[in-house]
């Protein structure tokens, strides 16, 4: 049985539509650090760039899909989830990842389900990695 979701702070929300390995609660959780420092070749400051330009490119998807849902406008979403999954997988940011890969799935069956809360979860990752940039430096 589904359980319905939950937004209670931005840090403890209850993913009942991701797999375990990917319901994080922590930043630490979100990011694949050994990925990450294994791109850089522990490179710290080039992570923090690495990291800075993904955020940046997925903050300026978000309200492009937010819109694309409201017109539904599948082929957008789509378009634009499948880049989020393409740049979390290269980065090392797995919750993103499987998010956008659900937000495909969506927009392939050309239904709006959960996008909702799937946008929201996205930009609650997204705030996770920036509190994370924050702390490299």
């Amino acid at each position: 049985m589904e359980q319905a979701f939950t937004n209670s702070s931005p840090f403890t929300v209850d993913n009942w539509f991701l797999p375990k390995q990917h319901r994080s609660e922590t930043v630490e959780e979100v990011i694949d650090t050994a990925h990450l420092h294994q791109l850089s070749e522990g490179d710290l400051s080039f992570e923090a760039e690495l990291l800075q330009t993904f955020v940046e490119d997925t903050e300026l998807r978000l309200p492009v899909m937010r819109q694309a849902l409201a017109d539904e406008n599948f082929d957008v979403v789509a378009r634009q989830a499948h880049q989020i999954r393409g740049a979390s997988s290269g980065v090392g940011v797995p919750a993103l990842q499987v998010l956008a890969r659900r937000l495909e799935a969506i927009a392939k069956e050309r239904k709006l389900m959960d996008a909702p809360e799937v946008l929201t979860l996205m930009k609650m990752r997204i705030e996770q990695v920036k509190t994370y940039i924050a702390k490299m430096g």
